[in-house]
């Protein structure tokens, strides 16, 4: 059986939970300022010369450790908290750009997403993309209505993110972020369960 590639759709209301220039100081790299953000998940927002590192010429193992480096000082010195969900209480990861967060309707900003122990997204990350855009609404910096492209500055793949709307969530406000990708099927699945399959239908132990 053949399949077509198909595209994604993501809508979400990313809330204004966010700290803006924070400084911290990240073993081996000294001081830097960096922004939290919550667009699904906490991400810290660091430019790459923050850092002292080239989001498209450096190697990913310099940008990788650059971005651990960052959210395990952050782990350790600050507290993150959701309001509505301490599940969500944590900061998941850090996302290294390349500091072109201004407007503009054609040229991309790239990033890479570094999270769970140097592990490195293939994408922009679609729930750093929201929070990317909610904090450039944040600061002025992108419009409703203005759709950006990010892209991972290594795998060259995109997303295109719009803020639509302002929304209210409980007493924080923020706005509602469209993301847009494609995806492509790797391979298919078939699961059945025979008659006499006692275990079948799943079971529990006390």
């Amino acid at each position: 059986m053949g399949f077509s590639h198909f595209s994604r759709l993501w809508k979400y209301a990313a809330p204004h939970l966010c700290i803006v220039g924070l400084q911290v100081e990240v073993p081996g790299y000294g001081l830097v300022t960096v922004d939290i953000v919550y667009g699904g998940a906490f991400y810290a927002i660091i430019t790459d010369t923050e850092l002292g590192v080239n989001v498209v010429d450096s190697t990913i193992e310099d940008i990788a450790n650059a971005g651990q480096a960052v959210t395990s000082a952050l782990q350790g010195s600050t507290v993150i908290e959701h309001p509505d969900s301490e599940d969500l209480s944590f900061l998941y990861g850090t996302i290294i750009t390349d500091g072109k967060d201004e407007w503009h309707a054609e040229k991309p900003t790239s990033s890479i997403c570094i999270f769970a122990e140097k592990q490195v997204d293939r994408s922009p990350c679609g729930s750093g993309t929201t929070g990317r855009v909610a904090l450039q609404y944040h600061k002025g910096q992108i419009g409703l209505g203005q759709q950006r492209i990010f892209k991972n500055s290594k795998t060259m793949s995109q997303f295109t993110a719009t803020a639509l709307r302002e929304a209210t969530l409980g007493k924080y406000k923020g706005v509602v972020v469209e993301v847009k990708g494609h995806g492509y099927y790797t391979g298919e699945g078939l699961y059945i369960r025979e008659a006499k399959d006692d275990l079948g239908r799943g079971f529990l132990i006390n």
